[in-house]
């Protein structure tokens, strides 16, 4: 049943807090902005060095690999500061010019942001790390996210418990970052338009801006507004949620969605709500998704690429907090290839095979097997053989199943391990035939190298994959 407006709007409260604040509030109590001390700074550099020297890189580097004991209870701080303050913190110094080069800054600045946050993706191919500028790239290229470009972005939240921004260099003039309080919005609009706030929590629909999971709508159904554990959390990007009209099955906006994005974008471009910052060289912005939307005027750069404005983004899913819905603090998954490993019995072979690939390709895959003609249970011997490597196939579920059409058809690859003529053949599907020997009636020492060439496949298949 659904909920009258005025009924759904008299159950909603006014927020409070430190995360609530308009302009004045921020200008008069800055301790959302720090210096990094020198000792902070050598703190850094010395802990990105020692990284370099183990070997570690932005895809293995975590809290754990990259200490930094005498700025715990500064980070703690600066977490707490997120967590339940303004809800944004500006670091200013950070070391750039003593790294060596661009990777070496990097490094440092996934390091400090570990200990807030684990990097998530940001885009369909999975990227942890991002270059936001002005890449000049051609309108006949097709649809270009708004950051590769130096247009204005109105005010928006991204997809994480944490945004983090450093500056590696300035735009020759404009580019001001604007941060506006959530809370602030969503209490305004509460006090003086209660049934637009109402028009918020109802599920519009969003343009994927491109990035089009296989299967899926170009569109996708989501409440810009949803409350968690109580409290309210907003999800806004505008121009993703106009966008979704220039397709024709995609819900369509009523005027009291585009009135209610219209207050919303109002008042955050109000200049009572909303504190303005032009980035220097080593700025660090961190921000609370869940409590703050951020914009970004239009800006003039140079024409040489490394002259022009440079920023690094990384998305956090947040250490100590939960900033917006499950499903959106992980950021952006890239699309998982669909893999199917089909032999006779689904006892030996394809249980090797998919299970290698699972151990190995991880979230990137979503791993199937099947049989022809399926045995009773998978064989003891290759058990024992994949044991022998720190996978337990039993454990994790192994079990022969029966080849179904349905399987083949959800599959982006279909590999086959001695039954090709069996298996079912649907456009779109890629087929290949791996010619391994059947471990069947064989003893430990003759199944070990049937393992091995089988792994040998799988590292092979994922240097191809997406």
């Amino acid at each position: 049943m659904s909920i009258p407006p005025k009924a759904a709007a008299s159950r909603r409260q006014i927020q409070h807090g430190p995360a609530v604040w308009r302009t004045t509030d921020v200008l008069i109590d800055r301790s959302w902005e720090v210096t990094l001390t020198d000792g902070q700074r050598s703190a850094i550099v010395a802990a990105t060095h020692a990284a370099v020297a183990a070997g570690q890189t932005f895809a293995s580097l975590d809290r754990a690999n990259f200490p930094l004991p005498s700025m715990m209870e500064d980070i703690q701080e600066w977490s707490e500061q997120l967590r339940v303050g303004r809800g944004f913190l500006l670091l200013r110094g950070f070391p750039i010019e003593l790294f060596r080069d661009e990777e070496e800054i990097v490094l440092a600045y996934a390091g400090l942001g570990s200990h807030l946050g684990r990097p998530v993706g940001q885009n369909a191919q999975g990227d942890l790390l991002t270059h936001v500028r002005d890449e000049r790239i051609p309108a006949s290229s097709g649809k270009v996210r708004l950051y590769r470009t130096r247009e204005r972005q109105d005010f928006h939240t991204d997809a994480a418990d944490i945004i983090g921004l450093l500056c590696l260099h300035e735009a020759s003039s404009g580019g001001a970052s604007k941060l506006a309080s959530s809370w602030a919005i969503y209490n305004e609009m509460l006090v003086t338009r209660p049934d637009l706030l109402d028009a918020l929590y109802e599920p519009v629909g969003w343009d994927r801006q491109g990035d089009v999971p296989n299967g899926e709508q170009p569109w996708f159904v989501l409440p810009p507004l949803t409350d968690l554990d109580g409290v309210p959390r907003l999800f806004y990007v505008g121009w993703y949620i106009r966008e979704s009209q220039q397709h024709a099955d995609a819900p369509q906006l009523q005027p009291r969605h585009l009135e209610a994005m219209e207050m919303l974008e109002r008042l955050a471009n109000d200049p009572t709500f909303h504190i303005e910052m032009v980035f220097e060289q080593g700025d660090v912005q961190f921000l609370n998704n869940g409590r703050i939307l951020h914009a970004r005027e239009a800006y003039e750069d140079h024409d040489e690429m490394d002259a022009r404005r440079h920023l690094l983004r990384l998305w956090l899913a947040a250490h100590t907090f939960e900033s917006v819905d499950p499903e959106l603090r992980c950021g952006i998954a890239p699309p998982r290839t669909e893999i199917l490993f089909v032999c006779v019995h689904n006892a030996g072979r394809s249980q090797m095979a998919a299970a290698l690939l699972h151990h190995h390709g991880g979230d990137r895959v979503v791993v199937r097997s099947a049989g022809t003609a399926p045995a009773a249970a998978v064989n003891p011997v290759v058990v024992q053989a994949m044991a022998e490597v720190g996978i337990d196939l039993l454990a994790n579920g192994a079990q022969p199943k029966r080849l179904e059409e349905a399987a083949v058809r959800a599959s982006d690859i279909v590999i086959t391990m001695g039954c090709g003529d069996q298996c079912p053949f649907f456009p779109g599907v890629r087929y290949l035939d791996w010619p391994v020997d059947d471990p069947a009636g064989l003893d430990i020492d003759a199944i070990r190298p049937i393992r091995n060439a089988i792994e040998r496949r799988v590292l092979d298949l994922l240097t191809e994959l997406p």
